[in-house]
């Protein structure tokens, strides 16, 4: 059973976007080696913390099937006034 769920993992597209992930990430820590130390690391998730609060927002929306073109005017307007905010 396990060996049925890898070998699908393998076969899917999210695979190829981790080794892609993988292969970037490698070739960033052989350009700058400062690139994966833990501060680094904990600098780029607190930087994507807002996308990554959008994109679960948008996920919501997208399962419920409720996607039109005033739900990205609304998001959009509400993570340009969430950075606004906590630039201050």
């Amino acid at each position: 059973m396990l060996k049925t769920k890898i070998n699908k993992f393998y076969k899917s597209n999210e695979c190829v976007v981790f080794v892609i992930l993988v292969m970037v990430m490698i070739t960033f820590s052989v350009i700058n080696p400062a690139f994966l130390t833990a501060r680094n690391m904990f600098d780029l998730f607190r930087t994507m913390i807002v996308t990554g609060i959008f994109a679960c927002g948008v996920m919501m929306v997208i399962i419920n099937g409720g996607v039109d073109m005033s739900f990205m005017a609304i998001a959009i307007c509400s993570a340009y006034m969430t950075i606004r905010l906590a630039g201050t």
